[in-house]
């Protein structure tokens, strides 16, 4: 008898650690797609009126706009990147640390800033200009301004960089 009994509950171990496996593994999933509470799903990713503008005018009179005096008070912010079209999804939400890209890649045919406040990404803007591509990769401050260049055309600087 104490023989069944110790197989009954070996199998009943591995049962139960095969649920562990199994229940965690969901939960890996679902915390990796921000979908357990506490943890925000998405950001809002809308244009800046106050950006577009920005760049728009550098583009006419070539004089440096600062990038936090053309965003104002649409909201708070204390650094930024920049995505272009190709960037895979899974690149943008891991720095982000939220679900910004829900497809397999960023594929509209505007670059994308993502605003972060404290570490927390707050907002995305989507900007359809190429030319600000450039500052892919590279993370840029609230000193960030934009700024005219002969052979580029509009271009993101930052005096701390």
């Amino acid at each position: 008898m104490s023989g069944t009994v110790a197989v009954l509950q070996r199998r009943s171990s591995r049962r139960d650690l095969a649920a562990v496996a199994v229940f965690s593994g969901v939960g890996l999933v679902l915390g990796g797609c921000g979908l357990l509470p506490g943890r925000r799903q998405e950001i809002e990713v809308a244009a800046s009126s106050g950006l577009t503008d920005a760049v728009v005018a550098v583009g006419e009179d070539h004089e440096p706009r600062a990038v936090a005096t053309a965003i104002g008070d649409e909201f708070d912010w204390d650094r930024f990147t920049v995505y272009t079209i190709g960037t895979p999804a899974t690149t943008i939400n891991e720095e982000s640390g939220v679900v910004v890209e829900t497809g397999e890649r960023y594929s509209t045919q505007e670059v994308l800033y993502v605003f972060h406040q404290d570490g927390e990404a707050v907002r995305g803007v989507p900007l359809p200009f190429e030319n600000l591509a450039h500052g892919a990769a590279t993370w840029w401050g609230p000193r960030t301004q934009l700024v005219w260049d002969e052979e580029r055309g509009t271009r993101l600087e930052d005096p701390d960089a």
